[in-house]
């Protein structure tokens, strides 16, 4: 990947990172059952993961590739049909859950809860939106099924905290 630098001012890599993230999304969302969703994420983490976290460093102040990557997190939190699975050897759920509430705590950290992130326009565009799908994902960690909290009690991992 190229520096940071080149990815803030190229909007060419900017469209593309875009692109990227529709297209992981649909591929997420078109991934139903266990098993396939098994093979996209066995074939997605670790080695391509590390990809979000370049792109909400570099881009964290673009709202539209922020909320792009929420959307996709929040999609890889869905656990429909039952697609995610906290087995003793399945720690997919758990690493999708840490992964996605250390991303949540940093955006949130960078802007104090929404104190310091200044609204020019539409309050709704610029705060709501991405309040309601931070709400979306932790009420999908939460709610989907693929965590045992107990567990994170007993190995003292802060992460739900």
């Amino acid at each position: 990947m190229t520096d940071e630098g080149q990815m803030k001012t190229n909007q060419q890599i900017r469209f593309n990172i875009i692109r990227l993230f529709h297209i992981l999304r649909g591929l997420f969302q078109g991934a139903l059952g266990h098993r396939t969703f098994g093979f996209v994420f066995d074939w997605f983490f670790p080695q391509h993961f590390g990809v979000i976290q370049k792109c909400l460093q570099v881009y964290i102040e673009d709202d539209e590739v922020v909320y792009l990557i929420f959307k996709f997190l929040n999609e890889l939190l869905d656990n429909q049909s039952n697609r995610l699975r906290f087995d003793t050897w399945n720690v997919n759920g758990l690493i999708i859950f840490k992964e996605t509430a250390n991303f949540m705590i940093n955006y949130l950290d960078l802007y104090k809860c929404f104190k310091a992130k200044a609204v020019k326009q539409d309050r709704y565009k610029e705060i709501y939106k991405f309040l309601k799908i931070l709400m979306s994902m932790l009420g999908k960690c939460i709610s989907g099924g693929y965590i045992n909290f107990a567990i994170c009690d007993f190995y003292n991992d802060n992460s739900f905290v």
